[in-house]
C-alpha cells in the first residue's frame, strides 16, 4: 500500500580532540547546509564562519520534520498494488553547531521551511525548495537544491558466520 506520512529525523554528535592532539581535524568536524541537512542553506555553509569559509563545529544538533504525500503512482503489472513514482510535501529543518566540544548556544539555532518534490522510481531524485526562517551572520543561503539518493548500505556482524546486507534503495 502507498501511504502518506511523516518523516522525522534527528542527529546529534560531538567530536573531541584525542591523544596528544589539541584540536579536532577539519575532516572530523560537523557541518550543516545542503540538500540533506538544513535545506535552504548552501552545502556546508552554515556558521560558524571565518570570512568566506565555514569552520564547522565540534558539537551538532539537527533535525527534520517532513510530511510526504504520494503525488503520482502506477499499477504494478500482474497485481492490484501500486508503485509510488512521485511524491512531495512540506518540511521544517533545524540545526545548531557549537564551535567547541560539548558547547552549544541555542541562540545560534538555524531553521528553514520548504517544499520537497521527489521522483522515487526509476532513479531516486529529490528537489528541495527551502527558505530560512532563522539564519546567522555569514550563512550562505540557497533556495534550490537536489539530491540523487541512490544509497548502498553494507553492514556485517560476525557471530557463527558472516551476515551481509545490501540495501540498494533506501
Amino acid at each position: 500500500d502507498i501511504r502518506s506520512g511523516m518523516n522525522t529525523g534527528f542527529h546529534a554528535g560531538v567530536s573531541d580532540a584525542y591523544g596528544e592532539t589539541p584540536f579536532v581535524p577539519y575532516s572530523e568536524r560537523f557541518f550543516l547546509g545542503g540538500s540533506s541537512r538544513l535545506r535552504g542553506f548552501r552545502f556546508r555553509r552554515v556558521g560558524p564562519n571565518d570570512g568566506d569559509y565555514s569552520l564547522g563545529g565540534e558539537t551538532v544538533i539537527s533535525g527534520t520534520l517532513e510530511y510526504r504525500r504520494t503525488l503520482f503512482s502506477s499499477p504494478l503489472a500482474g497485481t492490484t498494488r501500486r508503485q509510488e513514482i512521485f511524491r512531495g510535501g512540506p518540511f521544517l529543518d533545524f540545526g545548531v553547531l557549537g564551535v567547541d566540544a560539548w558547547d552549544l548556544d541555542l541562540d545560534d539555532m538555524r531553521a528553514s521551511i520548504g517544499i520537497s518534490l521527489g521522483l522515487t522510481s526509476p532513479i531516486p531524485l529529490v528537489f528541495n525548495f527551502g527558505w530560512p526562517l532563522m539564519d546567522g551572520e555569514g550563512d550562505d543561503l540557497q533556495v534550490f537544491s537536489f539530491r540523487v539518493s541512490l544509497s548502498i548500505y553494507f553492514s556485517a556482524s560476525l557471530t557463527s558466520f558472516l551476515h551481509c546486507r545490501v540495501t540498494l534503495f533506501h
